[in-house]
């Protein structure tokens, strides 16, 4: 699983390892998203690798094999949640979400994996908060000494450290997204008051030749506020293939950004580097 495999090009028969260290450590920036772009798909990758450590857990043979120590994968389990908008959904990036996305694809179930070996307070807050801001129904798989010990666990984190902090302002620098908040949801006597309001703009590399699932949308803009995505992006598009999907579902025209003399943006067909352009340089970053 961890040896080397195939190098990009070679036939997909010719598989010498399952090749996982360097795909993170190649194909992984610091913020922990992939080269897909897309969250929906980077959500695999973390998932897929959170089924592995499972698997492995207590093997002792190979201690690179446990992932929870490498920095790498500790940042893609949490990746997603920075990149979410007004408290609810995963923005839709790339070829991720739906028009108006509701949808949030950080699994519980890899944070639950995840909080059971590292005990981080981040994963605690974030399936609280997915799960409804509740612990019901919560609890280790049958192989763990305690397994309903994950809902008090929680709750006293919580306690301690407070929920996941939606309210403040990021730049992701090594994804290219950038996002400014403001207001919050506040419980009040009268019911929830719901002022948030969320601008983002995406500035990554859509032209590794790897990036299969990003569009042609460097500097698209995003806006929600009230609940309300209030300049929504299309999202996963209708169709996957042909003209639909290339000159219309990925193409810069119809996401939120600048289409400049009728031509869509650079794609990776256009340059002959191994890694694209890369990820847009951010001079100032002011909340």
């Amino acid at each position: 699983i961890f040896k080397p495999g195939a190098a990009l090009g070679s036939p997909y028969y010719d598989v010498t390892g399952g090749n996982v260290l360097n795909e993170i450590v190649d194909n992984v920036d610091r913020d922990g998203m992939t080269i897909e772009i897309s969250p929906n798909y980077s959500a695999i990758w973390s998932n897929s690798l959170s089924s592995l450590l499972e698997a492995l857990a207590g093997y002792d043979k190979y201690p690179a094999a446990d992932l929870y120590n490498n920095p790498k994968y500790i940042k893609m389990i949490d990746s997603l949640m920075p990149l979410t908008l007004s408290r609810r959904p995963t923005v839709p990036l790339g070829d991720s979400g739906t028009v108006a996305n509701v949808g949030n694809y950080t699994s519980v179930s890899t944070l639950v994996n995840a909080y059971k070996y590292t005990k981080k307070p981040v994963y605690a807050q974030s399936i609280y908060h997915l799960n409804n801001k509740n612990t019901d129904g919560l609890r280790y798989d049958i192989y763990t000494k305690n397994p309903e010990s994950l809902g008090p666990d929680i709750e006293r984190v919580v306690r301690e450290y407070g929920e996941y902090d939606f309210d403040k302002s990021l730049q992701l620098g090594g994804f290219g997204f950038s996002i400014l908040r403001d207001g919050s949801l506040y419980e009040t006597a009268g019911g929830k008051k719901d002022n948030q309001r969320c601008f983002w703009m995406f500035y990554g590399n859509t032209t590794h030749p790897r990036g299969y699932h990003s569009h042609y949308d460097v500097l698209n803009l995003g806006i929600t506020a009230y609940g309300i995505d209030v300049a929504p992006d299309l999202g996963y598009p209708r169709s996957t293939q042909g003209d639909d999907y290339y000159n219309w579902g990925k193409n810069t025209v119809q996401h939120n950004t600048v289409l400049i003399n009728k031509k869509r943006q650079i794609t990776k067909n256009d340059i002959v580097t191994d890694t694209g352009l890369g990820t847009g340089r951010t001079d100032h970053f002011d909340d």
